[in-house]
């Protein structure tokens, strides 16, 4: 009798365990086929006039991307992006790898890669964690961004952290591995080999405003005279003043020392002054940022949206020796939506 009950109880454990094993299949496989594609077809015209070239660079390009996500399996889920850029017509552009140094830089060169592929993992109380090949943008992108005006935008291989579960706080850890740059896996910038930590903390809880607390460490092995440590603050957001007024504003600073096998010794600040104002639809600003420099090292951005600042004409994407001092006006408009039906 003992016996005959005993190979009940097995029978049933392993009739449960195999239920349960092939439910987890069928989750397994749903996950899989019913995530989400993306597809993302941008076409771009630049023209550039600049001086001391003998002609004009034509650039016309286009970027498919093509991407798919999965549904979260046991809080886990995966995301792969795959793009091509391809010129339209002849190469009347120097693309930083086709040797046409006759007309000006266009920093968007043909290729297919990887653009993401990453594993993302949500079963940790108000935390997510993700690894693989990945965006990441922080704050405004001034230190850390995609480059997303190129065609072929700037990847982390990294490791990421991002946890909520202070009131009103989101806090950051980036540990990156390697670069993948605009300029391609064609050219031989178009990857750097990283040891680098990212942390970034910011509080949303005040009504005037959010302040953010950051230290970036890059041990840049590539290029070993960008590796360098930045700490610093930023304060941002708004006020309203009546009815139709509301006072805007942005104030920032952050000091940077050498870092890792950086040759240099040096140390450098940024100060960054935003005012602004906004009235319906408008918005204005006037802005007054410095980046120091003492003649022989300046202060540095190497891996943010360097498009965004300092002009559109991308001269100062290296900040010049003798530091860059930048004052500005933003002037936009939003136009309200019109039914295209």
């Amino acid at each position: 009798m003992r016996q005959a009950i005993s190979s009940v109880l097995v029978t049933c454990a392993v009739s449960v365990f195999l239920s349960g094993h092939s439910l987890a299949e069928e989750n397994l496989v749903d996950s899989l086929v019913t995530g989400k594609p993306s597809v993302d077809i941008r076409y771009r015209f630049e023209l550039v006039d600049q001086t001391g070239k003998t002609k004009n660079a034509n650039a016309h390009t286009i970027r498919t991307r093509l991407g798919y996500e999965t549904k979260p399996f046991w809080n886990l889920s995966a995301r792969i992006d795959v793009e091509n850029i391809k010129t339209i017509g002849r190469q009347k552009y120097n693309n930083t790898i086709n040797g046409q140094t006759q007309f000006p830089t266009v920093a968007d060169p043909e290729s297919t890669e990887l653009d993401q592929g990453f594993l993302n993992y949500a079963g940790v109380p108000d935390t997510n964690l993700r690894f693989g090949r990945q965006v990441v943008n922080l704050d405004n992108q001034r230190f850390i961004g995609a480059v997303g005006f190129r065609q072929n935008r700037q990847t982390f291989d990294s490791f990421t952290l991002n946890n909520k579960s202070l009131p009103d706080t989101r806090l950051t850890y980036g540990y990156l591995f390697n670069i993948n740059r605009i300029f391609g896996n064609k050219s031989r910038v178009g990857d750097f080999d990283t040891d680098s930590h990212l942390v970034n903390a910011s509080y949303t809880g005040l009504s005037f405003g959010t302040i953010t607390a950051y230290g970036y460490l890059l041990d840049i092995r590539d290029s070993t005279t960008l590796s360098s440590q930045s700490y610093g603050a930023r304060f941002s957001g708004g006020y309203k003043l009546n009815d139709n007024f509301r006072a805007i504003y942005a104030a920032e600073f952050a000091s940077q020392t050498d870092y890792a096998d950086n040759p240099s010794t040096f140390s450098e600040n940024y100060y960054l002054v935003e005012p602004g104002i906004k009235f319906s639809s408008l918005t204005a600003k006037i802005g007054y940022e410095v980046l120091s420099g003492d003649g022989t090292d300046a202060f540095q951005t190497p891996l943010a949206t360097g498009h965004a600042f300092n002009g559109i004409t991308d001269k100062f994407l290296t900040t010049p020796d003798d530091g860059l001092e930048d004052i500005y006006v933003k002037a936009a408009y939003s136009f309200a939506k019109v039914p295209l039906v």
